[in-house]
């Protein structure tokens, strides 16, 4: 994996590969890697694995519901990394200048 993301309470990891393929594991350490659709450069979880956060190779930004959920484009600003809080509720970003990009969860544009 070239960038993981593991909740706070360990349960919930979600990563990409060096073929920006997506992987997450539901029991943390214990648990094997299953493949998501989608491709990723990187992935951010929430603590309770039910906001999925990332961006692709074009620094599109996706997010979606859970692990069952579909990947949904947001719209804003193009971001090269992307990182959520553990509630959810909170988005941080960095696009390819460095600068840094913030939302409150979902249905809030970056700012």
């Amino acid at each position: 994996m070239k960038n993981v993301s593991v909740s706070g309470d360990g349960n919930h990891v979600q990563g990409v590969n060096s073929m920006d393929a997506i992987y997450y594991t539901r029991t943390g350490f214990s648990g094997s890697w299953k493949q998501v659709a989608g491709a990723l450069k990187n992935v951010s979880v929430s603590d309770d694995g039910n906001h999925v956060w990332g961006v692709n190779s074009a620094d599109a930004i996706y997010n979606r519901a859970g692990f069952s959920g579909s990947w949904k484009q947001i719209d804003g600003s193009s971001l090269k990394q992307v990182s959520v809080s553990d509630d959810g509720n909170h988005v941080w970003g960095v696009n390819a200048k460095d600068e840094i990009y913030y939302r409150a969860g979902f249905s809030v544009p970056y700012s």
